[in-house]
């Protein structure tokens, strides 16, 4: 059978390599990488791409932070976007190309956080699956390649987990979870404080392995740490309590220091709005339920359950997870994005138990990866066939009214690419030799794949849909708004809209909330013939994006416009 080959052998020295530690940073690499260089997109990427853009302004806490939609997000992701999108700057490339980065180095941070604790428990074949279990969320399928502000926070829950499960010593973990907890109100504001609290436990609670002091390879050179066989109560060297202190003293004098800053008072006091969220389990179940999909089957997979509050490896880790989605569910934003918090505890329990399962159950998980990566390669096989073909017919229209205009460049060479890429897969599913990761180097696999044909097929159509650069550009470049030199955003305008506004301003030109003009992106479908009849007696500029039940008029309209008015009171 396709999951069945014949008796075990021992696979040769390549293939060794090639499905061992060696080829899966390869895949994870190529998964991280492919795809992240493109304009800034409509969303998520938009969104977060916002205050990054404004750190690299000189805001070192952007006023963005407080606009609804990053709330309660902080600044820890925009000051390494900006690094590196300055970095990029400097050699010549985009900096929205450069800060893009950031999202796969966090991604590669918690990767290797999680592989390494569990490392400790399970060796090398456990930290394989935990590396894979770390990105397998459909989720990050989707948002590993774009701006996002929950890279940062779920690395920093890495690390809280890695600290309070990896050290030994209970100095050791407090030392791990109060920095873990710093990183956490960085990326997150409060509400990460109170995710850390779950995690308390967990640095009080018994050492389940025995190794020496983790910091130590942090902070000491290899002479000063302790060595590998010294006892576990044998006392901690000057030079590792000296950085231990100086990184405990460094953390709460940037707090201090920061908090006595106005911008980021009142970040810290939009970040308390969050509290008074109503918790919707609906959106845990409809957004979670894909987002973090298939590692909540796994961690709650019925089939011995009581692993869970039974093996002591889990249970603390598992209690810390309940607590972190109740947290999730009062504190935060209800999105798709936000759950993905999630993913690091989650990918702990879902390697721990996954490498506890039966042959038959990893089986059963090696088919259902086949027939569920059919299944994505049909849709994009439809997507390609509606925009060269036109069939099926409503997934065309759907195609056509979004991008009018849209046209598949060098689709041989598109049609080649994906055909290699099918064939590669199915190469190394079949060569995959019997192992413990199995079952996991199968979705890894198949994830790399749907990612690759994503790319190949259907990127450019992706970026003409979700690409608003265009748009805004000729709102910029029309006689009345260049003679001006100023734009304001309307009313309800999404942090995305303004960050489209800030990143393709001219050089002269800025984005001032008193600014006489202001900038307004309308649905046609939600208003009637006779409203969009009143906002063209006003309108100064647009611009249309789309067209049908997607169509899209961009508007700049002078600030005493009536129509204005009434938009604002709804």
């Amino acid at each position: 059978m396709f999951f069945d080959p014949p008796p075990y052998r021992e696979p040769a020295l390549w293939v060794r390599h090639l499905f061992g530690t060696a080829g899966i940073v390869l895949l994870i690499t190529v998964y991280l990488l492919l795809g992240q260089f493109h304009a800034p997109w409509l969303g998520e990427d938009l969104r977060h791409f916002l205050p990054t853009w404004m750190v690299f302004q000189g805001q070192i806490v952007p006023a963005s932070l407080s606009h609804p939609d990053l709330t309660p997000w902080g600044p820890l992701y925009a000051w390494s976007a900006a690094i590196l999108g300055s970095v990029a700057q400097a050699l010549g490339l985009p900096f929205h190309d450069g800060s893009r980065l950031a999202t796969p180095l966090w991604l590669a941070l918690q990767t290797g956080l999680l592989a390494n604790a569990v490392k400790r428990l399970q060796g090398k074949s456990g930290a394989i699956v935990a590396a894979i279990a770390a990105l397998s969320p459909l989720g990050w399928l989707v948002f590993a390649h774009v701006h996002t502000s929950v890279a940062a926070a779920s690395a920093s829950v890495a690390v809280l987990l890695w600290a309070t499960t990896v050290c030994a010593p209970r100095r050791d973990r407090l030392t791990g979870w109060t920095v873990g907890t710093l990183l956490l109100f960085w990326s997150s504001g409060l509400p990460g404080v109170v995710l850390a609290l779950g995690a308390l436990p967990l640095a009080y609670s018994r050492g389940t392995t025995e190794q020496r002091e983790a910091w130590t390879f942090l902070f000491a050179p290899p002479d000063a740490a302790p060595s590998h066989t010294a006892p576990r109560s044998a006392p901690l060297g000057a030079l590792f309590r000296f950085w231990t202190g100086a990184a405990l003293l460094a953390g709460i004098a940037t707090v201090g220091i920061f908090l006595w800053n106005p911008s980021v008072q009142a970040w810290a006091r939009t970040t308390l709005q969050s509290f008074s969220t109503t918790p919707e389990f609906e959106g845990l179940f409809s957004r979670g339920g894909w987002t973090l999909w298939p590692l909540w089957l796994v961690a709650f997979w019925p089939i011995r359950c009581y692993e869970l509050w039974r093996v002591p490896e889990i249970r603390p880790v598992f209690l810390w997870l309940l607590w972190m989605i109740a947290v999730t569910l009062t504190c935060f934003p209800v999105g798709e994005s936000t759950f993905l918090v999630l993913s690091p505890p989650l990918a702990y329990v879902a390697t721990l138990r996954l490498l506890r399962f039966g042959p038959s159950t990893t089986a059963a998980f090696a088919w259902f990866t086949l027939a569920m990566t059919v299944v994505l390669v049909v849709l994009v096989a439809a997507m390609l066939s509606a925009q060269l073909f036109s069939w099926p017919p409503g997934l065309a229209r759907h195609i056509a009214r979004a991008t009018p205009e849209f046209a598949l460049d060098a689709a041989p060479m598109r049609l080649a690419t994906a055909a290699f890429g099918l064939l590669l897969w199915a190469v190394l599913v079949w060569r995959l030799p019997r192992q413990a990761v199995r079952a996991a180097a199968h979705w890894l696999l198949s994830v790399v794949l749907l990612w690759w044909l994503t790319v190949s097929l259907l990127y450019p159509w992706l970026d003409a849909a979700r690409n608003l650069v265009p748009a805004v550009r000729t709102l910029w470049h029309n006689p009345v708004v260049a003679a001006h030199r100023c734009l304001a955003p309307g009313p309800r305008m999404g942090a995305d809209l303004v960050a489209a506004l800030q990143y393709t301003a001219p050089p002269t030109a800025t984005v001032a909330p008193d600014c006489p003009l202001v900038a307004l992106r309308l649905r046609v479908r939600e208003h009637t013939p006779q409203a969009l009849a009143e906002w063209r007696r006003w309108v100064l500029a647009d611009a249309t994006r789309g067209r049908g039940k997607l169509a899209e008029w961009w508007v700049v309209v002078p600030r005493g416009a009536t129509p204005l008015a009434t938009l604002s009171d709804q």
